[in-house]
């Protein structure tokens, strides 16, 4: 038993890693290739949101077609950074951690309900399951696909980055 929790804590600890180095990856790099543009424009909703504007994109009228829980979950952290980079990060990070949830959440569920007579089978294909979540070829996009860099620049310009990469 002991040697399948530790097999557990490896498998989350690597997928959590290959995250978090992709989470804090330049954002000039992670722009062209895992950031799509509704990402920013959430920052933009959220920084809004966390300065007391209420749910806007531009500070005066009220938006909608978003996720509101996503974006009332990631505005702490664009009270605390406001503009520049800090904040993608953090909020790559929250991601990160969400992601690696769900893999852990999808491997227990089949272990927990795999319903084999042999307990050994369903802990191998628990296991297995949350490897193959949590290293899937496509970990890279994990928070969501290619963009329009152009678009992606310029509502990054809106967020208001005062680090000259905008």
């Amino acid at each position: 038993m002991i040697d399948e929790r530790r097999k557990w804590g490896v498998i989350i600890a690597a997928g959590l890693a290959v995250r978090l180095i992709i989470a804090w990856l330049p954002v000039t790099t992670l722009i062209p290739h895992t950031l799509p543009d509704d990402a920013f424009i959430y920052f933009v909703i959220a920084r809004n949101i966390a300065a007391g504007l209420g749910a806007t994109f531009d500070g005066v009228k009220p938006t909608n077609g978003f996720h509101p829980l996503w974006a009332l979950l990631i505005a702490p952290i664009f009270r605390f950074a406001p503009n520049g980079d800090l904040a993608a990060h953090l909020v790559l990070t929250l991601g990160a951690v969400c992601d690696v949830v769900a893999g852990w959440l999808g491997g227990s569920v089949v272990g927990w309900f795999g319903g084999w007579e042999d307990r050994s089978l369903a802990r191998r294909a628990s296991l297995a399951v949350m490897a193959l979540y949590l290293f899937n070829p496509r970990i890279g996009q994990w928070i969501g696909n290619r963009v329009d860099d152009d678009d992606a620049v310029r509502v990054r310009g809106r967020l208001g980055a005062a680090d000259g990469v905008a």
